[in-house]
């Protein structure tokens, strides 16, 4: 949001403070002062219960040394082609560099980028794709290419000359860091693409030096953007080759599907349930959820850490959650120690293949559930 005042501040001012543009920003401010004073009455907070959990408690360098860490890992693993297309382009275009609006996509990625290392990343960056801050402006960056390769003042074969072998060590380079990190990331088809894409590059390079000696044509142009399309979907494209299912949390998501419907058989409608994942399990239970890790209670996520910092998985209080809310079954506790597994039973708790259920409790079918006892 700060970025764009700023571009419409500078719209305004290279308009003449026209009355049309003053309205704009001031509508963005209302609008946003509008959103705060909304949630400030109907949660109680001016930010959401979700930028507690994730950072009150923890410090700016706990925070910011994970977040570098972590975009720089989504560089080398996902976004590096762009990048490196962006880079040359404003490098080679006087056009591209005073373009206000190709600028304002490339503010709106820093400060998306910056907010990222800011609150330490996001939990799920062990997939290699864009987290949910990053990926919002990602968008913005194929715009950034797309000028770049319409742009006959840089789509020239000097330019070529410096992208192409880039792309290629860029391609084998990750490949060689997959498969240090996972053999099983790394088919063999992957390094044959790789070497397909630096000779068939490469030779095209020497044949456009040698015989053409002019500006690449669209034609040179749209292999450079499929080489780039591919080399993004470099691991996608070799999955697909041999049939692998990239789906990664496909069968995760169908399993807790399962067992939100199973426990909403062994449940009375009045019954309470704690989760760790508090996604599809309690929409599909349709029983009252108690998240355990607090991205819906405040009173985990204004809490201390119970745990080194990791985003949104670093807050529970089983105190408070299970031995003071008393949920009728919990599902599953997040680094039990010895003594948690003590507490739950002087809690009045046992374990079954439905996770722990409070045994007094009037809310659950105890046939169904003993009989999965362990």
């Amino acid at each position: 949001m700060a970025v764009i005042g700023v571009f419409l501040l500078h719209v305004i001012r290279k308009s003449g403070f026209k009355l049309s543009y003053v309205i704009i920003p001031a509508g963005v401010v209302a609008a946003g002062c509008a959103l705060t004073l909304f949630q400030m009455k109907y949660y109680g907070d001016p930010v959401p219960n979700t930028y507690y959990l994730k950072v009150a408690g923890v410090t700016a360098f706990e925070r910011a040394s994970r977040g570098i860490r972590v975009l720089l890992e989504l560089f080398v693993y996902h976004l590096w082609p762009l990048l490196l297309l962006a880079a040359i382009g404003f490098w080679k275009s006087v056009s591209l560099r005073k373009n206000p609006k190709l600028i304002l996509l490339l503010g709106m990625f820093l400060c998306q980028c910056a907010y990222s290392v800011y609150v330490g990343g996001d939990a799920w960056e062990w997939m290699h794709f864009s987290n949910r801050y990053i990926a919002i402006a990602v968008p913005g960056l194929f715009v950034l290419v797309s000028a770049f390769l319409c742009d006959p003042e840089t789509v020239k074969i000097k330019t070529a000359s410096v992208f192409l072998p880039a792309l290629g060590v860029g391609l084998l380079a990750e490949g060689v860091f997959y498969f240090r990190e996972d053999t099983r990331e790394l088919p063999a088809v992957g390094a044959g693409l790789a070497e397909l894409f630096i000779v068939v590059g490469g030779a095209w390079m020497a044949f456009s030096l040698l015989y053409r000696r002019r500006p690449m044509s669209s034609v040179f142009a749209a292999i450079i953007a499929v080489m780039v399309g591919v080399a993004l979907n470099f691991f996608g494209v070799t999955n697909w080759i041999q049939g692998t299912n990239n789906g990664g949390l496909l069968e995760a998501d169908a399993d807790a599907v399962r067992a939100g419907l199973a426990l909403r058989q062994v449940t009375t409608p009045a019954a309470r349930i704690a989760y760790i994942a508090a996604g599809a399990m309690p929409y599909f239970a349709g029983r009252k959820a108690i998240d355990l890790l607090g991205k819906s209670d405040p009173v985990i996520a204004k809490g201390k850490p119970a745990a080194p910092f990791y985003p949104g998985h670093s807050k529970w209080n089983y105190a408070y959650s299970i031995g003071q809310l008393k949920p009728d079954i919990v599902t599953i506790l997040w680094s039990p120690t010895r003594a948690d597994k003590k507490n739950m039973a002087e809690w009045g708790y046992a374990i079954s293949h439905y996770g722990y259920y409070l045994k007094d409790s009037t809310n659950i079918n105890r046939a169904l559930i003993e009989a999965s006892a362990p």
